[in-house]
């Protein structure tokens, strides 16, 4: 019984060691993801902001392009063929 009983407990102890340090290492990665996932969002709102100036910047060059190709006056000062 006795020998049991020294079992049992060095068998809790060494489950109570390995979960804790099991969960202790996975709060860790938890934190860590937390942290990379804010990075990730930042970044992308910078690239968002990019690519809103970049699409603005391409209509602004479509417009521009439209305005000569309608505008034959100005085409014709250019010297721009169709």
């Amino acid at each position: 019984m006795k020998r049991q009983l020294v079992w049992l407990t060095k068998f809790f102890t060494n489950c109570d060691r390995n979960s804790y340090a099991l969960l202790y290492r996975r709060a860790e990665a938890i934190y860590l993801g937390k942290q990379n996932l804010n990075n990730l969002r930042k970044s992308n709102e910078s690239l968002q902001v990019k690519l809103r100036q970049f699409k603005q910047i391409l209509a602004l060059i479509v417009f521009g392009r439209q305005i000569l190709w309608t505008r034959p006056g100005l085409r014709n000062r250019l010297k721009i063929k169709r």
